[in-house]
């Protein structure tokens, strides 16, 4: 993006903080502006060292005893945002905002800004977790994903939403996208969203970060002239740094370091917008520790289908092979569930204790409820015949509305799911008016097989959308 991108993207972001839209956060217990002696060594229960508090107000000494963080005593209640911008030498790349996640009605409000930032809204938003540093899938099976999640991203008013870290999942995302759209010419631009911890990256990714915030750049003491070189770019060997291809990162602050949020923030953000826009929702699993039973806790609750993507490793695996068990009998056992956590993580029965375990093969269990069903979707490669076609059955098998119908429509005829010829809503079947833009879309995307569908529908090529919107225009 140019100047007048990167102007674009500070300007929206400096109106929601005028409108206190947006905060920072930071931990108050000691400052930088406190005088006399103090051991620098010493750990706050935030996980900031004392010395690298930014804080420079009045220093809350006498929490400093407090071994467990407390956001009631540990962080004040805001401070200005002070961390946005645009990657890159020239503020040309990703667009990055550093906000507190505590914060009423945060995940409208960043929303808002990346709608006005791209200038569209999404009609469907993917969400794709799973595997981190020891993700791992075969060459084959790599290679449909790929394909799959790129072909998905690069469709108009579809958007992705991943950690943004520069490991397992997201990383492989990030560079399938960037492959798929070199290699193929007129694309949209994909929407590719990062939601992860700001207190999680390095601090060489901090910094960076900070300093590619333009209005900062001269006044930040904490950075000698002598490094400005270095922080011009990301260490790309870093795992916990920012995955270089995706479009947008939401850096969630609660005020502490090195501790992983849960899964609300992404949750709420998924739910969020699905009630602004009315886009369908769909979460892809790739991998995944247990931790990842979370994510799927959430979306099975919020009733929205998740994918998993069976061959991919560890609880893919665990669950995709439960699925087919359960399938095959009336009831899941414990020892079902343990003899498949025993095959895929070995490592568990020396690391983890009978509580502890217990609790996993239960949340397992929960998330493989027969309520849950309908919502749960596996892609097998030797089964099934594309990612994005299994993607649309899994939206097919949930109730959605008209609005959500017709988008997925338009879905349907750019990933040329031809199955949808023959199993037409009949509702949708009948409606004339959503023939010709849908036409028109089957001839700029050469799929025959839907322009051949609204032919033998005695559909009338030269019955343009224009001449549907003057009749509609004459009649109201």
């Amino acid at each position: 993006m140019n100047d007048k991108g990167k102007r674009i993207w500070e300007e929206l972001v400096k109106e929601k903080v005028r409108k206190g839209s947006l905060v920072g956060i930071t931990c108050h217990i000691y400052s930088k502006s406190t005088k006399g002696p103090i051991d620098e060594t010493k750990k706050c229960c935030c996980g900031r060292l004392t010395r690298s508090h930014s804080f420079d107000g009045e220093a809350q000494t006498q929490f400093a005893t407090e071994t467990e963080f407390n956001e009631m005593t540990c962080v004040p209640e805001e401070t200005p945002l002070t961390v946005y911008g645009q990657l890159g030498i020239f503020g040309s790349g990703a667009r990055f905002i550093r906000c507190y996640v505590g914060l009423q009605n945060l995940f409208e409000t960043l929303i808002d800004l990346v709608i006005e930032d791209v200038d569209s809204q999404p009609d469907l938003l993917i969400s794709c977790f799973g595997g981190a540093k020891n993700f791992a899938m075969t060459d084959k099976l790599e290679k449909e994903f790929m394909n799959g999640i790129s072909r998905a991203a690069v469709t108009k008013s579809v958007w992705l939403l991943t950690t943004g870290l520069n490991q397992g999942a997201s990383k492989l995302i990030g560079q399938s996208v960037h492959r798929f759209t070199l290699l193929n010419k007129n694309l949209s631009e994909p929407t590719i969203i990062g939601m992860t911890s700001w207190g999680t990256l390095t601090e060489h990714t901090q910094k960076v970060l900070k300093y590619q915030t333009s209005e900062h750049v001269y006044n930040m003491d904490f950075i000698q002239w002598d490094e400005e070189d270095s922080l011009e770019s990301l260490n790309w060997n870093e795992y916990n740094t920012l995955d270089k291809y995706h479009s947008h990162f939401l850096l969630l602050d609660d005020g502490r370091m090195n501790v992983y949020l849960d899964d609300r923030p992404r949750s709420d953000f998924i739910q969020k917008m699905c009630s602004k826009t009315n886009c369908h929702s769909i979460t892809i699993i790739i991998e995944g520790g247990f931790n990842t039973l979370e994510v799927i806790k959430n979306d099975l609750k919020n009733k929205r289908p998740v994918v998993i993507i069976h061959g991919s490793g560890r609880l893919a695996n665990v669950l995709g092979t439960l699925l087919e068990v359960s399938s095959k009998k009336n009831t899941l056992e414990n020892t079902d569930v343990e003899q498949q956590i025993a095959l895929f993580f070995p490592e568990c029965e020396r690391e983890l204790d009978e509580v502890t375990m217990q609790s996993i093969i239960a949340n397992i269990r929960e998330v493989l409820k027969m309520e849950y069903r309908n919502y749960l979707n596996i892609f097998k490669l030797e089964r099934d015949t594309s990612l994005t076609d299994t993607i649309i059955k899994a939206m097919d098998k949930v109730q959605s509305n008209s609005v959500q119908q017709r988008n997925l429509l338009r879905l349907v005829v750019s990933w040329n799911y031809v199955h949808r010829v023959q199993n037409m809503p009949k509702h949708l079947e009948d409606d004339q008016t959503l023939y010709p833009s849908l036409f028109q879309q089957a001839l700029k995307e050469n799929r025959p097989v839907f322009v051949d569908y609204f032919l033998r529908r005695y559909y009338n090529p030269l019955t343009t959308t224009t001449y549907i919107e003057y009749l509609t225009a004459l009649i109201s």
